[in-house]
């Protein structure tokens, strides 16, 4: 039985630079029904004390666990949606921002058109938050085919009903955000985007040093979760290349 009705998953680990900006956002949401859930892979900085922090001054229900050990993004995702009590689960990692209307509107939208998966557009921001450029793609629903042509779904803008969410959502692997999204969209046929753009993703200077990485990454994603195998693997990754390519 759900006792609110969105729960936020946030996972953290060494992240006192930015976090108490992204729990903010989530505090001055619009949306009133929804609760709080942080949990912390073994933090070694300050970030532990800023759970805390939070907890006293938040007017939310918030809820935290603290991993023994570093186990890792996913799991720690994992523990979150263990822990929920919401009819919809959002994501948000905790360098990351929403404004205020994101969960209201997009929720909304969601129940009036029962729709079980859906993601928006964002914009994207440097470590200090300066803007950057617009991720924008165009709105409706996205198939299975269309996730393996490449991840079109920011983690950040992600809300999915609880009911569809398996045990162990994302796995122990790198790009396990684009891994559990096509394990979803073969559970729900679709998931649609909404044009709208309510957040911001933080870019790190070190992230453009991982382009090849990500490649390699994306190219195991669609050989194990997507079920693709010689000729399709190579035209599937192909058609991800020129999208990078082209953007």
């Amino acid at each position: 039985m759900f006792v609110t009705l969105v729960s936020v998953i946030i996972p953290t680990y060494n992240s006192a630079d930015t976090l108490w900006d992204t729990l903010l956002s989530v505090e001055n949401q619009t949306l009133d029904d929804l609760e709080i859930i942080i949990v912390d892979d073994s933090s070694s900085d300050d970030t532990v004390r800023l759970i805390h922090k939070f907890k006293e001054y938040s007017n939310r229900t918030v809820r935290t666990a603290f991993n023994s050990k570093n186990e890792g993004v996913s799991m720690t995702r994992n523990v979150g949606i263990s822990m929920s009590r919401g009819e919809y689960v959002a994501f948000l990692d905790s360098d990351d921002i929403w404004l205020q209307d994101k969960l209201k509107m997009q929720v909304s939208k969601m129940m009036d058109r029962g729709i079980a998966f859906s993601f928006t557009n964002y914009e994207t921001i440097d470590h200090e938050g300066t803007p950057l450029k617009a991720r924008k793609l165009p709105a409706g629903r996205y198939s299975l085919e269309d996730f393996l042509k490449g991840n079109p779904a920011g983690l950040l803008t992600v809300v999915v009903k609880r009911s569809v969410i398996p045990d162990n959502l994302f796995p122990d692997a790198h790009h396990e955000d684009y891994a559990a999204w096509i394990m979803l969209i073969r559970k729900v046929k679709y998931a649609f985007l909404f044009e709208e753009s309510h957040a911001k993703y933080r870019i790190h200077n070190s992230l453009s040093s991982n382009k090849i990485k990500s490649m390699f990454w994306t190219f195991n994603v669609l050989r194990n979760f997507g079920g693709l195998h010689g000729f399709s693997l190579v035209i599937g990754f192909s058609n991800y290349i020129l999208r990078v390519l082209g953007r």
